[in-house]
């Protein structure tokens, strides 16, 4: 079978979607049964910088072309890693994955606009797969969307993650993602500070346009400290370095760092007013923003640590690859 990824690049460091399409692209690319094919930003006449204007570029307009290429034209199946990259493929013979949706009727900024016109267009691929279940109702506002052609995934998620031995006794709280508004890290600073524990650290991986901000918020505290982007080979040593993670953020499409945690077998914490899919939500320790400082503090959360082992293990990119393939074939 010939299957060709659309995405925009298979890379963990463009955030959750690149961890997405770079775990499909492992599962999928040594099966003796799948001709794979990959088509992403770098097949573009721009060079790369980050602009957003390239993305819309390459997705917008220049995908048209690159799928015409016989290279391209002629596979049995293509897969949009997004809803971006569904917007010019064959919807006949196209699989998209809808890791979030916008809401129809408040979608106010130009990129919103856009996303919203992608996600349209994305519905009328001949499959769809969800990233998790609270997706499906808001889908159906957006109206014609066939239930029967919707398959609800989580994502696959490698298998890098294990747990080790915690090489130290500083309690140590973290937490990795990228440094934006949405993350909401200055909420878990500013909560760690107060709760001033004796012999404690607080890690914070990730890169991103909040990093001058929240190093404001730290104001100078020697015990948090904030490591860049953590590579793919130091990830793993990263979770086994906690005590407990932490995810503050307001709002995720799944919450992947969530499970990696788990994998680890480092308790979660999460935010009760956090818009996270239930299925993962509901195996954190959940708390309100006032009283995070006295969780970590007092160390009251509690977690299935062996449940959400094997929770983690379901999500095992063979698995995802098998279950994907099966989807292509009835395309």
């Amino acid at each position: 079978m010939d299957v060709t990824l659309i995405t925009r690049f298979i890379d963990a460091r463009i955030g959750g979607i690149g961890t997405y399409a770079e775990n499909v692209y492992e599962g999928l690319k040594n099966r003796e049964d799948v001709n794979l094919k990959v088509i992403t930003q770098e097949d573009s006449i721009l060079p790369y910088t980050d602009n957003p204007l390239e993305y819309f570029y390459y997705s917008y307009l220049e995908l048209k072309w690159i799928l015409n290429k016989k290279k391209y034209k002629n596979s049995d199946v293509f897969h949009a890693l997004s809803p971006m990259e569904a917007i010019r493929a064959n919807k006949s013979k196209t699989v998209v994955t809808i890791h979030d949706v916008y809401d129809v009727n408040q979608n106010k900024s130009i990129r919103e606009k856009i996303l919203l016109k992608s996600i349209k267009e994305s519905i009328k691929c001949e499959h769809i797969v969800l990233n998790n279940s609270k997706l499906l109702e808001p889908l159906q506002k957006y109206g014609g969307v066939d239930l029967d052609k919707i398959t609800i995934l989580g994502p696959p998620i490698s298998d890098i993650f294990h747990p080790e031995p915690k090489e130290n006794d500083t309690f140590t709280v973290g937490t990795i993602a990228r440094l934006d508004h949405r993350k909401r890290n200055e909420i878990l600073i500013k909560s760690f500070l107060d709760a001033d524990i004796e012999n404690s650290e607080l890690l914070i991986g990730g890169k991103g346009p909040e990093l001058e901000k929240l190093e404001k918020v730290a104001k100078g505290d020697e015990r948090v400290k904030f490591l860049g982007y953590v590579a793919d080979n130091q990830v793993n040593k990263f979770y086994n370095s906690l005590d407990v993670f932490v995810f503050p953020s307001k709002y995720e499409g799944y919450g992947m760092p969530i499970v990696e945690a788990m994998a680890c077998e480092k308790p979660v914490i999460t935010l009760e007013d956090a818009d996270i899919p239930n299925e993962v939500k509901e195996k954190t320790f959940i708390c309100s923003e006032d009283e995070l400082y006295k969780v970590l503090r007092d160390r009251t959360y509690k977690c299935d640590i062996k449940s959400n082992l094997q929770f983690y293990k379901s999500h095992t990119i063979e698995k995802r690859a098998e279950q994907l393939l099966n989807i292509y074939k009835n395309i």
